[in-house]
């Protein structure tokens, strides 16, 4: 009886672990999304004024520190993949969202049914 219950002890211990450790990855994608949506937005607004400028007007990008010379087209291009490529990430990181809570649910059914069998053993 002792050796069950110091098993169940166990198992419950290790699922409880891995249900935190999945929260907090839920979390950090969360947290990796909204970062890429607010960067998208701003993107998008960018987009919005540069197309807004009239085509004679010089026109600078910024590459790290510094900003490079560019043509109104090239910044265009460079907005709109930068707005693909957000929303390719977005996309990727929610597939792996559902993928976790799927997870999460199978393992907080696990620790369900670990305490419904330690309940059972009890009475």
């Amino acid at each position: 009886m002792a050796n069950v219950d110091l098993e169940l002890k166990k198992q419950f211990k290790e699922l409880q672990i891995k249900v935190g450790e999945t929260r907090s990855k839920m979390r950090q994608i969360d947290g990796t999304i909204d970062i890429l949506s607010r960067s998208s937005q701003r993107y998008r607004l960018t987009l919005t004024e540069v197309k807004n400028l009239p085509e004679s007007i010089t026109t600078y990008q910024s590459i790290g520190r510094m900003f490079v010379k560019a043509k109104r087209d090239e910044i265009e291009v460079d907005l709109n993949e930068a707005i693909k490529t957000n929303a390719e990430k977005c996309q990727e990181l929610e597939k792996s969202k559902v993928y976790l809570e799927k997870g999460l649910k199978e393992k907080e059914d696990s620790i369900r049914e670990l305490i419904s069998q330690k309940q059972a053993q009890l009475s």
